[in-house]
């Protein structure tokens, strides 16, 4: 397989996600694109594969009154 440069440089420019674990009634799985506001469900598979400690952002609950 020949790689071409426009091929590298898609491939350097693959999105970045962060991931959360949030815990109602058991565990929720959630990642987004980094640097975006909203996320989106993943399964308990692609976050053991790809959430490290630096990828993941504390869940704050917060308490309602």
């Amino acid at each position: 397989m020949k790689l071409s440069l426009l091929d590298i440089l898609n491939e350097s420019k693959e999105t970045e996600y962060e991931y959360q674990i949030r815990y109602i009634d058991g565990p929720i799985f959630y990642k987004r694109e980094k640097g975006e506001d909203t996320w989106s469900f993943t399964d308990a598979e692609e976050f053991a594969e790809n959430a490290h400690n630096s990828k993941i952002i504390k869940w704050d609950k917060k308490e309602e009154k």
